[in-house]
């Protein structure tokens, strides 16, 4: 979100050294509000379903476009509720944690990919966002070169998971 106007005072923001950037910050006086323009957390699900790695197509996506499910970090919730919750919610399966597989920036989005390894099992029900599905073997599946291909690339170079510690859902507070 890009600022003109200080949300706290209403004053024209101007651009002033903060944090070692230029950033658009407020200049009146005792205010000292700076847009820092922090990324957005997002949670991203590497779907183990029916032997297979599940990718999903988002509705108006190219037809061949098909990428990890993903998701917004809601206000007071964990990554990993937040992750199973957007399994749940996006493709209707109910899911495990099996591990945390990383971190990653999307400059792009300017968004914090956080990506995890989960099994599901069921029928697949399609949310209103999505228009499609597709297994892909473990062995085909190719990552892409930005966001959450470079999950995948990391997931597939270290092989079998089964040595990852199980994640427990944990609260910050």
């Amino acid at each position: 979100m890009a600022f003109r106007f200080c949300p706290r005072c209403g004053a024209a923001l101007v651009e002033r050294q903060a944090g070692g950037k230029p950033r658009p910050a407020c200049p009146a006086e005792g205010c000292g509000f700076v847009a820092w323009g922090n990324p957005t957390p997002v949670v991203a699900a590497i779907i183990e379903h029916e032997g297979a790695v599940l990718l999903a197509r988002g509705r108006g996506w190219p037809e061949k476009l098909f990428a990890l499910v993903t998701g917004f970090l809601e206000a007071e919730e964990t990554p990993e509720a937040a992750v199973l919750r957007e399994v749940k919610e996006e493709t209707g399966l109910s899911a495990e944690l099996v591990g945390f597989v990383g971190a990653y920036v999307f400059e792009l989005r300017n968004e914090l990919i956080l990506a995890f390894h989960v099994r599901a099992e069921g029928p697949i029900t399609l949310s209103d966002e999505l228009e499609a599905t597709r297994h892909i073997p473990k062995e085909k599946l190719k990552p892409w070169p930005f966001g959450t291909g470079l999950a995948v690339r990391d997931w597939l170079e270290r092989g079998d998971l089964v040595a990852e510690r199980p994640v427990t859902p944990r609260s910050a507070s």
